[in-house]
């Protein structure tokens, strides 16, 4: 099934269909599987192995212009126009290769697709409309980057956006919409470009709405450094299953005590939208604080 030519990916998408799969992995020993409703399900289709499963991960990647090969094996992005997110994983970070797709619907999904806690709703509202920085967060699967793009529709779909993202995740959906890709070095000594450069390249842009994606590292001191240069208004999305997980990871990256990262916080109204796992079908907005009252 699984054949080294162009149709290759297509044969996958139909598997994905076919099963009616929210994510599918596969692996290069041979075995796949996926998740349909937040259950796994192991698929009988027996995948091609091998190297050659690793050189067709690597000749997609490189068609999508990033570099996956030993010294650096992850990539990733989305294709269809948003409509798959998709992950490459080579040796020799794993024994055998993998690529993990998951389906996003966010053209299908509206602010008013989420459930809210009592309040939530018009405290998001004001939130947004008073241009206070916020990011969301959640578990892996709590609905994070499709919340972010509801809200990019519903509030700033006539605003000059600029999107920074180390892989393409969030869809374009107004002219107004742009994108900077932070990149690796390449292959052939192509330049590196980290994601605080490209911010500060960004600012000469003049935008009115500043989103940099997922935090994991760098991306966290971007955030708070776009905060306090005139840019209040900068949102993003962290993994995380409480406020407190949120409270330990910013203490670990920024490697500071509770007194630095308060003075860091100090002037800034910085609000934290907590999702959590669907509730009878639909994601929920469990809580949005303000990220002071953890410090």
């Amino acid at each position: 099934m699984f054949k080294r030519n162009p149709s290759w990916l297509e044969e996958v998408l139909q598997v994905v269909k076919e099963d009616s799969l929210d994510e599918l992995v596969l692996r290069g020993d041979g075995y796949s599987f996926g998740t349909r409703k937040q259950e796994n399900v192991i698929l009988k289709d027996n995948f091609m192995k091998g190297s050659s499963f690793t050189r067709d991960l690597q000749e997609f990647s490189l068609s999508r212009g990033l570099r996956l090969d030993p010294k650096s094996p992850f990539s990733g992005g989305t294709m269809r126009g948003g409509a798959y997110r998709w992950q490459c994983v080579i040796p020799p970070v794993v024994k055998e290769s993998i690529l993990f797709l998951r389906r996003h619907r966010f053209e299908a999904l509206s602010l008013e697709d989420f459930s809210y806690e009592n309040g939530m709703r018009s405290k998001l509202d004001h939130l947004v409309e008073e241009g206070s920085p916020f990011i969301i967060l959640g578990a892996t699967g709590a609905g994070k980057t499709s919340f972010m793009q509801a809200i990019l529709r519903e509030y700033f779909i006539s605003k000059r956006l600029l999107i920074l993202e180390e892989y393409e995740e969030l869809h374009l959906e107004s002219p107004l919409w742009s994108r900077l890709l932070a990149r690796k070095e390449g292959i052939e000594a192509e330049e590196a470009f980290s994601l605080g450069f490209i911010f500060k390249e960004a600012l000469r842009l003049r935008p009115d709405q500043l989103v940099l994606g997922e935090l994991r590292s760098e991306e966290l001191k971007v955030f708070f450094e776009a905060c306090h240069s005139g840019h209040k208004s900068t949102c993003a999305t962290m993994h995380g299953g409480s406020l407190e997980d949120l409270k330990k990871r910013i203490l670990l990256i920024l490697g500071g005590s509770y007194s630095q990262v308060r003075e860091l916080l100090s002037g800034l109204s910085l609000g934290v939208i907590l999702l959590s796992f669907k509730e009878e079908g639909r994601p929920k907005i469990q809580a949005l604080e303000n990220l002071r009252s953890c410090f």
